[in-house]
């Protein structure tokens, strides 16, 4: 399989939550905690940036392995998937 790029992404014209799925992503290359995550984009709403996050997690784009033995904090640790 080959790594998720950006024809992964649906970006097209009036699709702001494509458009912040890819700029989460593209921020993910170096793994990031959600605190740094949310506030990397501010001034946008919380709920949005995790919503996206979650749609990336979901999707197996975005792994956090220690979702498997922890609750999620904002010291959740989010990268990008090995594909």
């Amino acid at each position: 399989m080959t790594r998720p790029g950006v024809e992964d992404f649906d970006l097209a014209a009036g699709d702001p939550d494509g458009r912040l799925r890819k700029d989460i992503f593209d921020r993910l290359e170096k793994p990031h905690r959600l605190e740094r995550l949310e506030a990397s984009f501010h001034p946008l709403d919380v709920a949005s940036v995790r919503a996206a996050l979650f749609e990336l997690l979901a999707t197996g784009k975005v792994i956090a392995p220690e979702l498997d033995s922890k609750p999620l904090g904002l010291t959740t640790i989010f990268r990008r998937a090995a594909q």
